[in-house]
């Protein structure tokens, strides 16, 4: 499960263009058991573990929900 969450960005993720553009972007990290921990020319949709995507799943659905109950709006990264 998630442990942690935090406002750093990583670099060259889905997310930079919309974080440059000053919309809310997040970065959902995972940490690395076995395996290269990167993108590689090996990687197919079907070797990845089906309990990691449900498990992810969960966890972004829930910080979507929880998100737009918030009373106000998130903080805004300083540039």
């Amino acid at each position: 499960g998630m442990t942690t969450i935090g406002s750093q960005s990583v670099g060259s993720t889905d997310h930079i263009p919309f974080d440059r553009a000053g919309l809310p972007a997040f970065q959902f990290l995972q940490d690395r058991v076995g395996g290269t921990g990167g993108h590689t020319n090996l990687d197919f949709y079907d070797t990845i573990p089906i309990e990691d995507i449900k498990k992810n799943a969960v966890i972004v659905a829930s910080f979507v929900y929880h998100t737009a109950m918030l009373d106000q709006l998130l903080p805004k990264k300083k540039k």
